[in-house]
């Protein structure tokens, strides 16, 4: 007598189908979280290149603004595809003379100022806490060197730092290290330091659908006292070094470097601090 009921033969089709749909939903699942990640990043780094090739152009006409001398203008259209425009002077410099010899040292507090991209990003393509240098020929892992390595180094001081008080953005910014000049006559030391000096009018943050700024360069102005006025003589048998420490608000960490030193015969010290002063309304 024949027996009814389900075929085996029937349902083998069905679970091979259902077993062929869920392999390939969890490949096009799997293959989702790998290329949405990267499409991010793509886009996240597009953003940023934007970013950092406007600091770069405002670099140069920084620049062009200096040669062309005191009270030069400029109206000037940064673009850049998403973020903030943003100006700090909430970053600071420490100047150190130090001549352990004579247990001496004289430090002076002097303002950084930065021009800043705030961007916005939704990828890893930066860790938290990460800093990059993408001014100069590669990486720069040093903040301030100058003198011994002026033929590599720029003067601009341009970077990304993804900051941990802010990890959904980046901050891609623009400064200038200081730079130093020295000349030793009659048993007088001379050396003359200069950096750039920002000074932000009305509002301080702009986004990029508006992006015109207004540029005064104001030129190079002395600082109201001079650091060391030439009457202290130092001995030839000690040895002066400049110590530069520089604070980033953002998180980054404190820079310390000696980007001068002298030393080999005795020297009366005079130092000039001066800087190349910009007023910029966003």
């Amino acid at each position: 007598m024949k027996r009814f009921g389900h075929s085996n033969r029937g349902l083998s089709p069905i679970v091979s189908a259902i077993f062929l749909i869920g392999i390939m939903v969890a490949a096009i699942a799997a293959s989702f979280a790998i290329i949405v990640p990267n499409l991010q990043k793509v886009e996240d780094g597009n953003v940023l290149g934007q970013a950092q090739t406007a600091l770069t152009n405002l670099d140069k006409a920084l620049q062009q603004m200096i040669s062309s001398g005191k009270d030069s203008q400029l109206n000037y259209q940064f673009y850049y595809k998403n973020g903030l425009l943003i100006g700090d002077n909430s970053s600071f410099y420490n100047l150190t003379l130090s001549y352990p010899l004579l247990s001496f040292a004289k430090t002076v507090s002097l303002p950084y100022s930065r021009v800043m991209v705030q961007t916005p990003v939704a990828s890893s393509i930066m860790s938290v806490g990460q800093t990059d240098y993408f001014s100069g020929s590669q990486n720069q892992k040093t903040f301030a060197l100058n003198v011994s390595t002026a033929q590599s180094t720029n003067w601009a001081i341009l970077n990304s730092t993804r900051s941990p008080f802010q990890s959904t953005g980046i901050n891609n910014s623009l400064g200038y290290r200081m730079l130093f000049l020295s000349s030793y006559q009659n048993q007088v030391l001379k050396l003359q330091i200069s950096f750039v000096k920002f000074v932000f009018e009305k509002i301080n943050k702009k986004s990029s659908s508006d992006p015109l700024i207004k540029i005064i360069y104001a030129g190079k102005v002395a600082n109201t006292s001079k650091l060391m006025d030439g009457t202290q003589f130092f001995p030839k048998t000690g040895s002066l070094s400049v110590i530069l420490q520089t604070k980033i608000t953002d998180g980054s960490p404190i820079y310390r470097e000696i980007p001068f030193t002298f030393s080999g015969t005795g020297f009366y010290l005079d130092v000039e601090v001066s800087y190349h002063l910009f007023k910029i309304s966003f």
